[in-house]
């Protein structure tokens, strides 16, 4: 049955499997955390932003200085002029001057409120570089080299740049005004593919602790093997006297068995075990040695006359080896012992010698 000795028992019993299977684990649950990013890949930490004005068709009315309103076909002309922004001509370029590791892009410009984006005739110019200089000499760059090429190629009146390029806490869009706080060394945009999923980890870790533990303590109890002084117990229900390893051990027992035959007015006694390998013959040895009388010994699962010596003396002495004996063997020795008819006075364990 389960208790908390059975379980810690087989805790002590089994703890090196216990704990490989647990890490064993641990270690699937950390896999997939890898396996789903992949190789980890650092993004740019710094981003600048710069933007400029571009104005065409000069049938649109203006107002005041600037004229947010599309009209016609002028929102195609703004979408080809974002193209120009990450075109290999500008985009492209700004790689090859500052670095394969600085990146180009042209963002909307984004209301944060709504999270919509407004189609106007600003165009903005980002770039992403692992050093805050790098970010605004490129922007600055590529705003330029955008500006050119869009003078030269699209019906356009004007490219008029209206703000230069400033470091930007936003990557992948522009903010409500187009440059937000700066960010700073202390606190770098860094994105990272993979990580280890702490709760992966905690999980799988529990399944295997708790799922080897019931393994073992269910193999345990469903065995029947004697593999301590409780297992007598709780597989025989008789009370077990005392381990014995050593001298002093045997002449503890010696004096625990004296008390309980004066007690109960027996004046023999035979030791019985299931398998020659319980130890039985020692145990009655030790125990004549010691002055009790002892009619002799019995392994009650192996010996064909068992039930005739135990039934020769007035009390039995049950001595089991550490994991002997099997589940049937246990349960000869029951019925030789209930045909018998002799009390049982107590059991010894006898553990393998080291």
């Amino acid at each position: 049955m389960f208790n908390f000795e059975t379980i810690g028992e087989s805790v002590k019993r089994h703890w090196i499997p216990i704990v490989i299977v647990t890490l064993l684990l641990v270690a699937v649950g950390v896999v997939p955390s890898f396996s789903k990013g992949g190789e980890t890949v650092v993004e740019p930490a710094y981003t600048a932003e710069a933007s400029f004005y571009i104005s065409g068709y000069e049938k649109s009315p203006e107002v005041g200085t600037y004229n947010y309103q599309l009209g016609g076909a002028e929102d195609m002309l703004i979408t080809d002029a974002r193209r120009v922004i990450v075109s290999n001509e500008v985009a492209g370029e700004v790689r090859r001057q500052f670095g394969e590791d600085v990146t180009v892009s042209s963002p909307f410009w984004v209301n944060e409120k709504t999270n919509g984006n407004f189609y106007t005739r600003f165009i903005f110019v980002d770039a992403s570089a692992p050093t805050p200089e790098i970010a605004l000499q490129a922007t600055d760059f590529a705003a330029e080299k955008a500006s050119q090429i869009i003078r030269e190629t699209l019906p356009v009146t004007e490219v008029t740049i209206v703000s230069p390029a400033a470091l930007s806490s936003v990557q992948g869009k522009a903010a409500d005004f187009g440059v937000d706080k700066p960010v700073s060394k202390e606190n770098p945009l860094v994105a990272v593919a993979s990580s280890v999923n702490i709760k992966n980890v905690i999980i799988y870790g529990f399944v295997g602790l708790v799922g080897s533990l019931v393994v073992f303590v269910a193999y345990d109890v469903l065995s029947r093997r004697v593999r301590s002084v409780r297992d007598i117990e709780r597989l025989l229900a008789v009370p077990s006297l005392a381990s014995v390893r050593t001298e002093d051990d045997y002449a503890f027992l010696a004096e625990d068995v004296k008390v309980l035959l004066e007690r109960n007015d027996i004046a023999s006694l035979v030791v019985a075990g299931c398998v020659k390998a319980d130890g039985a013959v020692q145990v009655a040895h030790a125990l004549e040695q010691r002055g009790l009388t002892v009619t002799g010994s019995a392994s009650a699962a192996v010996e064909p006359d068992a039930v005739q010596v135990l039934s020769q003396a007035e009390g039995v002495l049950i001595a089991l080896g550490c994991a002997t004996a099997k589940s049937r063997d246990l349960d000869r020795l029951s019925e030789a012992l209930r045909i018998a008819g002799t009390p049982v006075v107590g059991a010894v364990f006898v553990p393998r010698k080291r």
